[in-house]
């Protein structure tokens, strides 16, 4: 699993189309399939998730615990690229379901990192490997 971390906007999908070759099909938008208030999905057939929060915020608006929902699937995940902004840093939102959703998030983080081969975080267009073999 490689997981691709970083703040909303800054060249996340284009850093990993451009690096492992992802085409548009390959890709699941979880923010497009999320948003609309459907139940919770993500398809498994793609090779990448793009705008993993948006599931874990579908889970958090359905009362599923997102972490241990991805903890399940791990071993179904292991061969992904999983793309996520971090929406667990600055200022602690008021709204309930936000601090729900954001503490979900890095819980959810943090089982993914420890499982991934690799971690990058992107930082304006920036690839820094956090985890892995230390090249990007």
């Amino acid at each position: 699993m490689i997981l691709i971390i970083g703040g909303a906007y800054q060249g996340k999908l284009d850093y990993a189309k451009e690096t492992y070759g992802l085409k548009d099909d390959e890709i699941f938008d979880c923010a497009e399939a999320n948003d609309n208030g459907d139940w919770p999905s993500i398809d498994l057939k793609a090779k990448a998730f793009n705008h993993f929060e948006r599931y874990i915020l579908a889970c958090t608006r359905e009362g599923i615990e997102a972490a241990g929902h991805v903890e399940a699937s791990l071993e179904e995940l292991k061969d992904k690229i999983i793309l996520a902004d971090d929406v667990t840093q600055g200022v602690v939102p008021m709204d309930k379901l936000e601090r729900a959703w954001r503490e979900e998030t890095g819980r959810s983080l943090v089982i993914l990192g420890k499982e991934a081969e690799k971690v990058i975080r992107v930082f304006c267009g920036i690839p820094y490997e956090i985890k892995g073999s230390g090249k990007y």
